[in-house]
């Protein structure tokens, strides 16, 4: 240890630039986050670095690669930021709760459905800000890529808490345009002679979102997207017949259910979040409330 660090105390701003650079992955990601210069968080790293005694990176061409000892500190690092949170929220009055929390999901269920309950919430919270991430990729929450995650199955890792919270159907969906076309499948068995709009397979990152491989084996896909906005519009337009849940309908649409006594495909819906952010006010009121939202829309979820 040099003379300088000998005196220097342990800074508490550098430690939490630490942690973001850990969860960005790089030192761009992290900038950006903090809004400071690439070479102020690379000096802030190195002296950290020199007062800890030990590497907290790698650094490579593609990226920050997390030192052992980086990972055997990061968990108490962690408790140190929330027992932070947790002191300011104490000394705050509950009204004046504030802070962001950010919620990931996958676009459609995020855009099309969560994105519109939410001015009940904002009514009630003002202080409190939604960062809404939409990503059809897995998000890691044990990374602080978000605080809370919904999801269309269980989340198992360590220190992270996951429970269901809902489910949601999904119906077959097409249009007059593509009814004139190419008719009407009468039953099940008629779907094979049809044509569908799905996701494009190779891009698919979470198996669950196969949904219309447990309709049909091996369907005549005549056009596929990542976007289940892009499918809504391409059915609309008379491409396919589409598997869509309710909740991605527009009211003022052309699609119509089809075979809905037949066909109906379910998903259970799961939110996870870090186990030590449950003790975060601001974090278990966004939660408590998505809860809500899906325990009043239960049958609305699962109707054509």
């Amino acid at each position: 240890m040099t003379a300088n660090t000998k005196t220097r105390q342990l800074n508490w701003e550098d430690l939490k630039i630490f942690l973001t650079v850990y969860r960005a992955g790089n030192i761009a990601g992290a900038a950006k986050k903090l809004k400071l210069d690439d070479s102020t968080i690379s000096r802030r790293i190195a002296q950290l670095e020199v007062y800890l005694g030990n590497k907290l990176f790698e650094r490579t061409r593609n990226g920050m690669i997390q030192t052992k000892f980086a990972q055997e500190i990061i968990n108490q690092l962690t408790k140190v930021e929330l027992g932070i949170e947790g002191l300011n929220e104490i000394v705050t009055h509950e009204k004046n709760i504030s802070g962001t929390v950010r919620i990931a999901m996958m676009e459609g269920i995020g855009s099309l459905y969560l994105a519109h309950k939410f001015a009940p919430f904002f009514h009630d919270n003002p202080n409190i800000k939604i960062e809404l991430v939409t990503s059809p990729n897995f998000v890691r929450v044990g990374y602080r890529e978000a605080d809370l995650f919904l999801s269309f199955f269980k989340l198992a890792s360590k220190g992270i808490t996951c429970e269901r919270i809902g489910e949601f159907s999904l119906f077959l969906y097409a249009s007059q345009a593509y009814f004139k076309k190419f008719g009407k499948p009468n039953s099940k068995a008629d779907l094979s002679q049809h044509h569908f709009v799905t996701y494009i397979d190779d891009l698919i990152q979470i198996d669950t979102v196969r949904w219309l491989a447990e309709v049909i084996k091996n369907p005549n896909v005549s056009v596929s997207s990542s976007s289940m906005v892009a499918q809504i519009a391409l059915a609309s337009s008379g491409a396919g017949i589409v598997l869509l849940p309710k909740f991605s309908i527009p009211k003022d649409t052309n699609l119509v259910p089809i075979l809905k006594d037949e066909v109906r495909v379910k998903r259970d819906v799961f939110i996870s979040a870090p186990s030590d952010l449950l003790n975060v006010e601001r974090i278990l009121k966004v939660k408590s409330f998505i809860n809500g939202v899906f325990m009043s829309d239960h049958k609305y979820l699962n109707q054509p």
